[in-house]
């Protein structure tokens, strides 16, 4: 299974079913569905729980939308010019002039259908855009709440000529915004060098979610794997839960102390390793992808379940990067994670990279985690003038022992010292190696342990370290 997304700088039923106009009667049969189903078997097949906001197969959903500040009547209208023809013959066609033109959708007096407002049962938000030429700032953004109001808004997306379909996961909306209570959600282009006339379809929420190996008997440390909107869940029975997003975790929960999954451990951001450029002064931005944009103005991230057993599972993601005018092939620049997590809480990493055009001889990895949440930070960076052979480098962040909470060991394989990153806005406690750049290309190996929870001091975690770094030799007798 595969999750693939391309990254650049709307009554909820089983069957899923169309928001009900104001006033009306809902107009969507079952044929309509399963022109649906068949048209994204991916994200609609596999559940089909999913909610339709507007297809533009009935003339009263354009009522919904309008433009901003203007409020031209003419700039927005259901038109049979474009449309996907798999789903059927209407699209929206919503004109822009400039990068001031928003179009609005969002409940009004006048309108004649409803914005549908819960969107917590779903994970993932789809919608399709026409473009007559290539486009390189489409922006849209989703708001909740009135009387304080949250917003989310999403990174700018590079529209090709013709038809785009496009893949949201809600959990990140969800980091920004109430998905129990969205009010309205807006479109526009910036920059926009000219006027553009573009066609929007299909604008559905959808739950994706399904078992990709589910456990049989729930014992502890059992391992299962999920997919759900454009994110994979390996969950540890009883012990944790890791949320790979766009190749890297996202997300790390304890299920020991913390069943009902309500402090993410990374603290926001990624656990790690994150590819990053130092600068003269050794500084560096953890997130953010623009300072790899000399490597190509688009990203495309994919995310790939290698391997799933009682054992193990293996996950794979990749940035590629490029231009417009060229494809995103073997010999582009890309980011690439290989994740091998077990039961026990290994996670064993390798992170590399093509980076041909950053005009580096090092690269700094960051890892790190919430430090809000009461972790300390440790570093075990043996000297070597002291010749001790006991000891391997590696940083521990762990939490009090009486909070009896998750730590987070990291054991480079090779071995680079670790630098303490500071950053007054950033509430992580973060890491940063430095990796050397070879005929440009970068690698960079090592374990970060999970689980248990009581490594609490480099006493407990030195032996750890130990075991990986330098593994007794097997020998076999014949």
């Amino acid at each position: 299974m595969a999750v693939v997304t391309a990254v650049v700088l709307l009554g909820t039923a089983a069957g899923g079913c169309k928001a009900p106009p104001l006033g009306g009667q809902d107009t969507t049969g079952p044929k309509v569905l399963d022109r649906l189903v068949a048209a994204y078997p991916e994200d609609l097949g596999a559940t089909r729980r999913f909610q339709v906001i507007a297809d533009f197969e009935d003339p009263r959903q354009a009522s919904l939308f309008r433009r901003e500040p203007d409020g031209d009547a003419e700039a927005v209208g259901i038109s049979t010019l474009r449309a996907q023809q798999e789903t059927g013959v209407g699209a929206l066609r919503i004109s822009l002039l400039n990068a001031t033109q928003q179009i609005v959708a969002a409940d009004s007096p006048g309108a004649s259908w409803g914005l549908h407002q819960d969107w917590a049962p779903y994970n993932l938000l789809l919608f399709s855009v026409f473009s007559p030429r290539d486009q390189g700032g489409l922006r849209f953004s989703i708001r909740s709440g009135m009387n304080r109001p949250l917003l989310y808004e999403h990174p700018r997306i590079f529209l090709k000529a013709g038809w785009n379909r496009i893949r949201v996961d809600l959990a990140d909306v969800a980091e920004q915004v109430y998905l129990g209570d969205i009010r309205e959600v807006r479109f526009w282009c910036d920059p926009l060098d000219s006027p553009v006339e573009l066609f929007l379809d299909d604008i559905i929420l959808a739950d994706n979610s399904r078992e990709l190996m589910a456990g049989k008997d729930h014992a502890p440390g059992e391992l299962s794997v999920k997919a759900a909107g454009r994110r994979l869940v390996v969950t540890s029975a009883e012990r944790f839960e890791l949320v790979f997003s766009r190749g890297r975790i996202r997300q790390w929960f304890d299920l020991a102390s913390d069943r009902q999954r309500m402090h993410n451990l990374t603290g926001g951001g990624c656990m790690g390793p994150t590819p990053v450029l130092i600068g003269k002064d050794g500084s560096v931005q953890v997130d953010q992808p623009s300072q790899w944009a000399r490597l190509g103005p688009l990203a495309e991230s994919y995310q790939t379940l290698v391997e799933a057993s009682p054992l193990r599972v293996v996950i794979h993601g990749e940035w590629r990067f490029g231009k417009p005018d060229s494809p995103f092939d073997e010999n582009a620049p890309y980011h690439r994670w290989v994740y091998s997590i077990y039961r026990g809480g290994e996670v064993y990493f390798e992170c590399s990279g093509l980076i041909r055009g950053a005009d580096a001889t090092e690269v700094g990895m960051v890892v790190g985690c919430d430090g809000s949440a009461g972790f300390q930070r440790t570093i075990q960076q043996p000297q070597a003038s002291t010749g001790r052979t006991e000891q391997v480098s590696c940083v521990l962040f762990s939490q009090p022992p009486e909070v009896g909470s998750a730590d987070l060991l990291v054991v480079p394989s090779r071995g680079p010292a670790a630098q303490v990153l500071e950053n007054p806005s950033d509430p992580r406690l973060c890491v940063l190696y430095r990796v050397p750049v070879e005929a440009d290309q970068f690698v960079f190996t090592g374990l970060m342990r999970v689980w248990p929870s009581d490594i609490d001091s480099l006493t407990q975690a030195a032996p750890m370290a130990m075991a990986y770094a330098r593994p007794l030799p097997i020998s076999v007798d014949t």
